[in-house]
C-alpha cells in the first residue's frame, strides 16, 4: 500500500514537471533578461520629478506611503529602468506549485499550477500631493484551465495643505480591486500596517473572493503646542465582496456590499524622545446589503501609550470601552473592551513583530460586531543572500444574530538573492476558516519560483 502511494506521488510529480516546465522556463529566461538589462542601465536612470520617499519629511505623518500590491510594504520605489514615460515596471514574478484545494470546496481536489504576475506603477509625487497608480496583471495555468486576470489595480491620492502656522488639512482616496483567483493563489489579502510599518494579512480575503474597496477620508490637524497636536477626521468607505471563483459556490455565496461613515477626534502629546500618549474617540455607522446585519453603529474611546524600549524595539498599547448596536432584533446596545497591543523589534538581520487588535474596522469580512485579530511576523537574514520569513494570522469576527467566523493563516518563505534585483524562493501557505455556512476544507499551497523587483543601488 505504501509503495502504491509512493508510485502515485512520483507520477503526479512527473506530470506536474512536464506540464509546467515550458511556461516556467520561459518566464525565468524573461526575468534573467530583465536582470541583465537593468544591470546595464543602472547608471542611466532619470529620477527627475520623482521624490525619494525613503527620506523622511516633515509631512510623512500626514501623507503616509501606500502599500505595494506586490509586497504589502510601503511603496518607496516608483521608477525603474523599464519605463515608458512615468509608467515603470517594478516587479515580475513567476512560480509553479501545488494547491490542495484551489476551489475551496468541502471535498478538496488538488492540482498543480503555474502563475506569472507583474507590477506596473504610475506615480506623481510632490511636496503637497501624491498620486500612485498600481496595476498588477496575472495569468494562472493548470492542466485543466487557464485564467487571466487583467484587472488587479490600486489607486492612492493624497493632498495636504497648510491653512496657517498651526492648522493643516489632509484629504485622501484609496481604491483597490483584487480579482478572486489572484487573491486565492498569490495570497494577496487585506494588509494592515502594524507595529512600526510591518504589513500583516488577514485570512478571509484569501478565500478566492474578489475585493473592491474605496475609501475617501479627510483630516484637520491643529498643532496645539510644540509637543501636542489635535486631529479631527472623517471617512467614507465602500466595500464589495464577490462570491467564490468556483461556479458551484458563486451561487451560494452572494455578493456583499457595505458602506460605512466614520467621524472622530484625537489628541497626541510627545512626552519625550521615547514616549508619547494619545486619546481618541470615533463614531462609525455601517450600512450593509445583507438585511440580516442591519445598520450597525459603533462608538469607541481609547487611551494609548507608545514607548521606545531600545533603539530597535518599540511598544504601543491602547485600550478603552466600545459600544455597539448591531441594528438587528438581537438586542439593545452592548458594551465591550477594545484596543490594541503592538510590539516590534528590527535589527540589521531581520525583525519580529506581534500585534493584537480588537476593533470594529473591516478585516476581510462584513460583520456587525467587533473582531479580534492576532498577527505575528518574523524576518531573518542569513548572510548576504538568504532571507527567511514566517507569518501567522488568526482572526475572530463576531456577529449578532448569526454564527461567528474565525480563520487562521500561516506561511513560510525562503528566498535566495542571486543579485540585488533577482531572487528565487520557495513558499508554503496554509489557510483554514471556521463558521461559514459552506464547509471548506483546509487549503495548503506549496510554490517555488523567481522574483525580479527593482531595487536602486544605495549611494
Amino acid at each position: 500500500m505504501h509503495q502504491q502511494k509512493r508510485n502515485i506521488a512520483d507520477e503526479l510529480i512527473k506530470r506536474f514537471l512536464r506540464g509546467t516546465r515550458g511556461w516556467f522556463v520561459g518566464g525565468l529566461l524573461t526575468v534573467m533578461a530583465l536582470a541583465v538589462y537593468s544591470k546595464g542601465q543602472e547608471g542611466e536612470i532619470d529620477l527627475r520629478g520623482q521624490v525619494d520617499s525613503s527620506v523622511p519629511s516633515a509631512d510623512d505623518a500626514l501623507m503616509p506611503l501606500p502599500l505595494s500590491l506586490d509586497s504589502n510594504l510601503p511603496l518607496r520605489v516608483v521608477t525603474s529602468p523599464f519605463r515608458i514615460g512615468r509608467f515603470s515596471l517594478l516587479s515580475f514574478s513567476g512560480f509553479q506549485g501545488y494547491d490542495s484545494n484551489p476551489g475551496l470546496t468541502s471535498s478538496a481536489q488538488g492540482t498543480e499550477f503555474t502563475s506569472f504576475s507583474g507590477l506596473v506603477v504610475y506615480s506623481l509625487r510632490g511636496s503637497r500631493w501624491n498620486l500612485d497608480l498600481q496595476y498588477q496583471p496575472s495569468i494562472f495555468v493548470s492542466p485543466k484551465s487557464t485564467f487571466q486576470n487583467w484587472t488587479g489595480n490600486a489607486t492612492d491620492f493624497q493632498a495636504q495643505r497648510r491653512l496657517s502656522a498651526s492648522w493643516s488639512l489632509n484629504i485622501s482616496e484609496h481604491f483597490r480591486y483584487s480579482p478572486n483567483l489572484q487573491s486565492s493563489i498569490q495570497g494577496n489579502s487585506l494588509s494592515v500596517n502594524e507595529a512600526g510599518g510591518v504589513a500583516l494579512s488577514t485570512p478571509f480575503l484569501s478565500q478566492s473572493r474578489s475585493l473592491l474597496l474605496n475609501t475617501i477620508s479627510g483630516s484637520l490637524h491643529h498643532r496645539v503646542s510644540e509637543h501636542s497636536t489635535m486631529e479631527f477626521h472623517a471617512e467614507d468607505s465602500f466595500v464589495r465582496l464577490s462570491g467564490s471563483v468556483t461556479a458551484g459556490q458563486a451561487t451560494q455565496i452572494p455578493v456583499e456590499n457595505s458602506e460605512s461613515a466614520t467621524a472622530g477626534v484625537g489628541f497626541n502629546r510627545v512626552l519625550g524622545p521615547r514616549d508619547s500618549i494619545e486619546a481618541k474617540y470615533d463614531y462609525r455607522a455601517q450600512f450593509a446589503s445583507d438585511n440580516a446585519l442591519g445598520i450597525a453603529t459603533f462608538h469607541t474611546a481609547s487611551f494609548g501609550w507608545s514607548h521606545t524600549l531600545a533603539q530597535s524595539l518599540r511598544l504601543s498599547v491602547s485600550a478603552g470601552p466600545g459600544w455597539s448596536n448591531p441594528g438587528t432584533r438581537s438586542g439593545p446596545w452592548r458594551t465591550t473592551a477594545q484596543g490594541s497591543v503592538q510590539v516590534a523589534r528590527e535589527t540589521r538581520n531581520g525583525g519580529v513583530a506581534f500585534s493584537f487588535n480588537r476593533s470594529d474596522v473591516f478585516a476581510g469580512v462584513i460583520g456587525n460586531g467587533f473582531n479580534n485579530h492576532y498577527n505575528l511576523r518574523v524576518d531573518r537574514k542569513l548572510g548576504t543572500r538568504l532571507n527567511l520569513t514566517a507569518t501567522g494570522s488568526y482572526l475572530q469576527q463576531q456577529f449578532f444574530g448569526a454564527q461567528n467566523l474565525s480563520g487562521e493563516m500561516a506561511s513560510f518563505e525562503a528566498a535566495w538573492s542571486t543579485t540585488r534585483n533577482l531572487s528565487v524562493f520557495g513558499q508554503f501557505r496554509y489557510l483554514e476558516t471556521h463558521g461559514s455556512a459552506i464547509t471548506i476544507a483546509p487549503q495548503k499551497v506549496v510554490t517555488v519560483g523567481f522574483r525580479w523587483s527593482w531595487v536602486p543601488e544605495k549611494p
